[in-house]
């Protein structure tokens, strides 16, 4: 990383630029303006131009210091690796996770590796509803960290941990009701008329 510094006044990226350097705010302020309207703001500890790295764009903002300001600095090149580094340790954590995951354990390499890239991390606080009896499910989860209440109309009937999972039980009925539609339906329909058009031939 290298250390810049940036007048009052001075923009460190303006807008339709192509993006070179990922910036970390050491200290002073910074406005974040498109089409020069104020959008953000970063100050000591803030980041900004990761946008144009990621995905090979024009810088989509400008970056404007309001203060005398001190931000260091990452290439392009340097950039990608860090985060092609840290995507690739997290892909490795999860895999690990979900080889603990009992309802997952039978998956090889590969399959886990797909499991992986479809998880999604979501946060909740303390005491927040993830789900609300009634509702139709559509998102299965498997706790990562931390632990969950089961109540059944108001009634504690159950506790999960880190490991266990819980939710989209409606969801997997409806892709088995759908697959067993295709198979034992549409399918044969399918290979019915397949056959009769052979025939034809």
């Amino acid at each position: 990383m290298l250390e810049k510094k940036v007048k009052a006044g001075e923009n460190i990226i303006t807008q339709g630029d192509e993006g070179d350097y990922f910036y970390v705010t050491d200290s002073g302020h910074f406005d974040i303006l498109v089409n020069n309207v104020k959008v953000a703001e970063s100050k000591a500890g803030g980041s900004f131009g990761e946008l144009a790295l990621l995905y090979g764009q024009p810088r989509a903002a400008t970056v404007r210091a309001t203060e005398d300001s001190v931000v260091w600095s990452v290439d392009r090149a340097t950039f990608r690796r860090i985060v092609l580094m840290s995507n690739f340790q997290k892909r490795k954590k999860h895999q690990k996770f979900l080889k603990e995951v009992a309802l997952l354990s039978n998956l090889n390499d590969e399959e886990l590796m797909k499991a992986t890239d479809s998880l999604e991390p979501v946060s909740f606080a303390p005491g927040e509803l993830i789900i609300n009896e009634g509702e139709v499910g559509d998102t299965f989860y498997i706790i990562e960290e931390g632990s969950v209440v089961v109540k059944v109309k108001g009634e504690v009937v159950g506790k999960k941990q880190k490991g266990e999972y819980f939710g989209g039980i409606f969801f997997f009925f409806f892709l088995f009701f759908f697959f067993f539609l295709f198979f034992f339906f549409f399918f044969p329909f399918f290979f019915f008329f397949s056959k009769k058009k052979i025939n034809f031939l």
